[in-house]
């Protein structure tokens, strides 16, 4: 049975922020310089202090208990900050051009992660995964993974994830939406258009296509048709619905709840990756 290259990848975080208050995110595994990482948004580590808020205003993170769960059983649990710093990385300098939204990712070794594993879990086969972007030998006729493809506003991705902290069978859900707005290649984000709801955050964002793709080649649309019937592009981490500007209106309500979210790029995550510092307290 084919199992899903992308899903295979996932994981859902719990975040539990006091004896009766808890959340669910998610991550996912990606290849990094030295080994795999596990990625996802800041603010599930942060427990809810958002990127502006933690360092642009400087506010301290909250405690939280994150318990990471694979294919339905939990294998880690790890207190994201020990010892005056964090166990992950961050790119705590970059921002939007407006200013006002800095980068929701975070970036954690799986070695560093494996150490916290929970009691019988030192053979899960999470540990075995290699990330979203690496080779997958077992699905080779059936997959392949590309890097440009055309991504226009209005093309269709898929967010996967755990939204309402549900999952289907102990494996992530993918949530469909299309591209909202699209600033090139070398555009720290994106915006993604449709609904999403808890527990998205931090999963990855993937263009899919079937039996062919297009690609912008010299000046027109090319379309290729690889042998795999299955084409998918990685194309970053999903942060959360877009907040109402702040002069929009006064009074927020559910109405005036925008349905266009963040998606951190997949160049923004490697970014992370490589060059990511550790936040300090």
């Amino acid at each position: 049975m084919f199992k899903d290259p992308v899903s295979a990848c996932i994981v859902k975080l719990i975040l539990t922020l006091e004896p009766n208050l808890w959340a669910v995110g998610t991550g996912f595994v990606l290849s990094g310089p030295e080994g795999p990482c596990l990625a996802t948004a800041f603010h599930n580590l942060s427990g809810g202090i958002s990127a502006q808020s933690r360092f642009g205003a400087h506010i301290p993170p909250r405690p939280v208990l994150v318990d990471v769960v694979y294919a339905g059983e939990s294998v880690a649990h790890f207190m994201p900050y020990a010892d005056g710093k964090s166990l992950f990385r961050v790119h705590k300098n970059l921002m939007t051009r407006s200013g006002d939204y800095q980068c929701d990712v975070a970036v954690m070794d799986m070695a560093l992660l494996r150490s916290h594993i929970t009691d019988k879990a030192d053979d899960n086969p999470l540990w075995e995964q290699k990330g979203i972007c690496a080779m997958h030998a077992d699905c080779a006729d059936a997959y392949v993974q590309v890097e440009d493809m055309f991504l226009p506003a209005g093309r269709s991705v898929l967010v996967f994830g755990f939204p309402g902290g549900r999952d289907f069978n102990g494996q992530p859900i993918a949530v469909s939406g299309s591209i909202a707005a699209h600033d090139g290649d070398t555009a720290p984000y994106l915006l993604l258009s449709g609904h999403t709801s808890a527990g998205c955050s931090g999963g990855p964002v993937v263009a899919r296509e079937f039996g062919g793709y297009f690609r912008h080649e010299k000046e027109c649309l090319i379309r290729h048709t690889p042998s795999a019937p299955l084409v998918d592009q990685w194309i970053g981490l999903y942060s959360g619905r877009l907040e109402p500007a702040a002069n929009a209106t006064a009074n927020k309500g559910p109405q005036e709840i925008t349905q266009v979210g963040v998606v951190w790029s997949a160049q923004t995550v490697r970014s992370v990756v490589q060059f990511g510092v550790c936040d300090r307290l």
